[in-house]
């Protein structure tokens, strides 16, 4: 588990085994297969029977797999809970996880054995290294918050536009009274290395009068919107942030938040790229034809309630790191072996090699695993020399974001 960070939140997590085929086991209509986390600091020697038949299972994850279910030639996978994903992170001691797979611990009447044999990757009936065991795990890290104030804030009616005052509602004359606040993203760490994750907005408000049936909503438009009544109506919305809230649920509740959906999230990447200004409107509605004179405000010059927009974001590299170098193949020992010359660059995590007999490997997924790692060779011990095929050599950094392939082409001798 070395490649996973200290304070890395486990998301999805699922372990995988491989029933081996061509192999004479036997499978009758009873009993269950459980994977269990081990407690390493209690445990013996993971090769001696008695010291695996009495370690101490700090829990068992996924479903149990009965005996119907288990099929040679067919994936097995036991996906984890929520709660199962926290005690697999807290189980990490030295940089290991240790599982134990059981099956049953005894047979029926009439019953010669109840076995099935998983697949390791190599060895006389192995399908090759994509088969071997393996725990798929999704995870992110532990966010930074960013706290942004707005650069700029405007009330916004038909007559005037005032400056530092959040207001909105109608005017004497039923016109709508709009606020606007724009805000700079150029305090929050680069493009390339940063993934925004969440954000949201806050406004407090502050005077509340009215019973109307007034409703607000926050939208996000474009940064280059003016300050005129005239723009403001016609402006261009990217999105609407969050839900609307009434006048009534602001007498309840003075905070209120706006929380970016996945789309808005996009875009305000996007916007990071050239930590452009960003901007958004607040919008009065109602479903009655006329309200004249009916205002609500909100503050806007004291630090602890006036709008703020709240990201929250991550280190994560969005570019891959250069292909490797001096790609070649050469005959040794009668198997195929791959060579090359990993790039220097400090986010190189390792080079994934696939195989492909019918075409030229599109992805990192698209074909057979043959390495991936740090050394800068491998052989295709598995491959048939007389057959044409396809390698290709891929870079990856820990997202992992995978570079363009370089392809090798093998033609049979």
């Amino acid at each position: 588990m070395k490649s996973l960070p200290q304070n890395a939140l486990i998301k999805v997590a699922s372990f995988n085994l491989y029933p081996i085929n061509r192999v004479s086991t036997t499978i009758e209509k009873y009993g269950e297969w459980n994977v269990g986390l081990v407690n390493q600091e209690t445990m013996g020697d993971i090769t001696n029977f008695e010291d695996v038949d009495n370690m101490e299972i700090i829990r068992y994850i996924g479903r149990p797999t009965e005996s119907h279910q288990l099929t040679q030639g067919i994936w097995r996978t036991w996906s984890l809970s929520g709660s199962e994903c926290v005690d697999l992170k807290k189980s990490i001691l030295n940089d290991t996880i240790v599982l134990r797979v059981e099956g049953p611990k005894e047979l029926r009447v009439g019953r010669t054995k109840q076995m099935m044999q998983w697949d390791i990757g190599y060895g006389k009936y192995g399908f090759g290294l994509s088969y071997r065991p393996r725990l798929e795990l999704t995870y992110t890290i532990e966010p930074t918050v960013a706290t942004l104030y707005p650069k700029s804030i405007h009330t916004v009616s038909k007559t005037e536009v005032t400056d530092d005052v959040i207001t909105a509602g109608f005017d004497e004359k039923g016109n709508k009274i709009y606020s606007t606040f724009k805000f700079n993203l150029s305090s929050l760490p680069p493009y390339n290395d940063t993934m925004i994750t969440k954000a949201y907005f806050e406004l407090n408000s502050t005077k509340i009068y009215i019973k109307d049936d007034i409703r607000f909503h926050l939208e996000f438009v474009d940064e280059n919107i003016d300050k005129s009544y005239r723009d403001i109506t016609n402006r261009e919305v990217i999105q609407n942030v969050g839900y609307d809230v009434s006048a009534n649920e602001l007498k309840n509740n003075q905070t209120q938040y706006f929380m970016f959906d996945s789309f808005s999230e996009i875009i305000l990447n996007e916007k990071l790229k050239n930590k452009s200004d960003i901007a958004f409107v607040l919008k009065p509605t109602s479903a009655t034809k006329i309200i004249k004179d009916k205002t609500v405000s909100w503050e806007a010059n004291n630090t602890a309630l006036c709008p703020k927009l709240i990201i929250e974001h991550i280190p994560k590299r969005r570019l891959p790191v250069e292909q490797v170098t001096n790609a070649q193949l050469v005959m040794e020992n009668g198997k195929i072996k791959v060579t090359w010359n990993n790039p220097k660059d400090p986010d190189f995590t390792g080079a994934k090699i696939i195989k492909n007999a019918y075409r030229k490997p599109l992805s990192a997924q698209d074909g057979q695993k043959l390495y991936a790692g740090v050394d800068e060779y491998t052989l295709d011990d598995f491959g048939a020399t007389d057959i044409d095929k396809y390698y290709a050599i891929f870079t990856y950094d820990d997202v992992p974001n995978y570079s363009e392939p370089i392809i090798l082409e093998y033609k049979a001798k």
